[in-house]
């Protein structure tokens, strides 16, 4: 198969320490490791030369490869020869006033079919204007271009009930809302819902009810979280892969399990799941209608549903990624000890609960401080000389124990851990700190200290004055053995000779 390449640009900016602050974690990596696998887009990363940085899941998907054996390959080998010099001159064309360009390229399947990819390209420049690498974002628009001729050709109609545009500042529930609004009118249904399936497609997520519709229907209020393996007849679409019609919903059915409490009795049923990378994605499901539901319902329904397929996507990982830095950002403002983004001159950029704790301040006071006026003069230098050893990638990270001032002045001893972040470059972004309040465990060491060494001092007292007393008994024994008397202090008989 023949593979285009598709992507999307974010400007170099060589000072991005605070731009990437909002919702940054210190797994960064892993965690956009794990979102370009969980796309539905091809992402890869390649040098000008073709070698593959990085390649998703998706698009090691299609090539028949794994990620880590498309990193062994260059990205011209999966072109045709006309196709790699024409993709080869789009990126020649690409500069720092015009990093990306979007294409969209037709490829013919070994059936004879005719499939569309579509594919932006971004080039990112080094701070002299040097070509570092390119960024491809990828994805197949097969579904997309069918959909756009079959709905010029016989759906006019069904353009004029949908504008895309008037919800691209809406929320996933408003879309939803609006997709099952529309489709219930388009196949003239009194209910339905509309959800969207997991990733192994053994839950469905019911994001909209059929409104006014189901005003009567207690099921409403219920749960929205449905197993695909308790479910009854509807779920037959999901476990057969393919759309489900029953026209005479009182006739008997294997699937079938009775209504619910509170369900509205039904008619008739028609579900259709939505594909995306050969992944059922979404489910709509209509019922209640006059007449039998047939196959220009299905279609309407799937060519409805892939014309706002990029919306529905782009505004669902929106919110995933919103959900994702609220738990970052959770862990990060509840952990149980200090963790701070330090800028490079030293300046406190972010700051969790724990360190204003820690160090007194509120947090809006402590970004108008840097990290040097907080440390103790007796451990600025050495902390001033583990950042330069990491700044010149001497060492990954350092720790050590050290002195900060508290608001009221007060010394606070603590445990820093230093690490820094880097852009995909290597330029230094900012550190990431984190500090351990050692000051009761270290006053507890001093007062052990000092008890020493009284000890100490005691026991020399002690050990000299009974080494004197030692010697005056061994004196009288000898001035009475030479008066020719016994010896008195009998204890002390034989030491003479040690």
């Amino acid at each position: 198969m023949e593979v285009q390449l598709k992507s999307t640009h974010r400007p170099v900016n060589t000072s991005l320490a605070e731009d990437k602050l909002a919702g940054d974690s210190s797994n960064a990596a892993n965690v956009y490791h794990h979102l370009f696998d969980s796309m539905p887009l091809y992402v890869s990363i390649f040098r000008p030369d073709g070698a593959i940085l990085f390649a998703n899941r998706p698009l090691a998907g299609v090539t028949g490869l794994t990620p880590a054996q498309l990193t062994e390959r260059n990205f011209y080998e999966f072109l045709s020869e006309p196709d790699a010099a024409l993709v080869k001159a789009k990126l020649a064309a690409l500069s720092p006033q015009s990093p990306s360009e979007t294409h969209e390229q037709p490829y013919v399947n070994s059936d004879g079919t005719l499939s569309w990819q579509e594919w932006t390209n971004t080039a990112f420049f080094d701070e002299n204007g040097q070509l570092s690498h390119f960024h491809a974002f990828g994805q197949d628009i097969t579904a997309r271009k069918q959909a756009e001729m079959d709905l010029k050709a016989a759906y006019v109609k069904l353009e004029a009930l949908w504008s895309v545009t008037s919800l691209e500042q809406a929320n996933i529930k408003t879309i939803s809302d609006h997709i099952l609004a529309t489709i219930a009118r388009m196949t003239g249904s009194a209910y339905g819902f509309y959800g969207f399936i997991n990733e192994d497609e053994t839950v469905m997520t019911i994001h909209s009810w059929s409104g006014e519709a189901m005003k009567d229907c207690s099921m409403v209020n219920k749960p929205q979280h449905y197993p695909i393996s308790e479910a009854g007849v509807w779920a037959e679409a999901i476990r057969r892969r393919e759309t489900f019609i029953l026209n005479h919903y009182q006739d008997a059915y294997p699937a079938k399990k009775g209504l619910p409490e509170g369900h509205v009795p039904l008619t008739n049923l028609l579900v259709v799941p939505f594909f995306s990378h050969h992944k059922i994605t979404a489910v709509a499901a209509v019922a209640n209608r006059a007449t039998p539901y047939g196959a220009d319902d299905v279609s309407q329904i799937t060519a409805f549903l892939a014309s706002i397929q990029t919306i529905v996507e782009s505004k669902r990982i929106e919110e995933a990624l919103r959900e994702s830095e609220e738990r970052f950002s959770n862990a990060f403002e509840y952990a149980p000890i200090g963790v701070a983004l330090v800028a490079l001159d030293g300046r406190w950029l972010k700051v969790n609960r724990a360190v204003c704790e820690i160090l007194g301040y509120s947090k809006t006071e402590i970004q108008t401080k840097t990290f040097q006026e907080l440390t103790h003069p007796d451990d600025l230098e050495a902390d001033l000389e583990n950042v330069q050893q990491i700044l010149s990638s001497k060492i990954q990270a350092y720790q050590m124990e050290k002195r900060y001032f508290h608001k009221s002045r007060q010394v606070i001893y603590a445990l820093l851990s230093v690490s820094l972040v880097r852009d995909e470059q290597g330029s230094p972004l900012y550190f990431v700190s984190q500090i351990q309040d050692i000051t009761t465990r270290k006053q507890a060491e001093m007062q052990i200290h000092e008890q020493l060494d009284e000890l100490r001092r005691w026991q020399a007292i002690t050990l000299g004055r009974e080494s004197r007393i030692l010697e005056l008994k061994l004196e009288i024994n000898q001035l009475l053995t030479e008066a020719g008397k016994p010896p008195r202090y009998s204890s002390v008989e034989g030491m003479e000779s040690r």
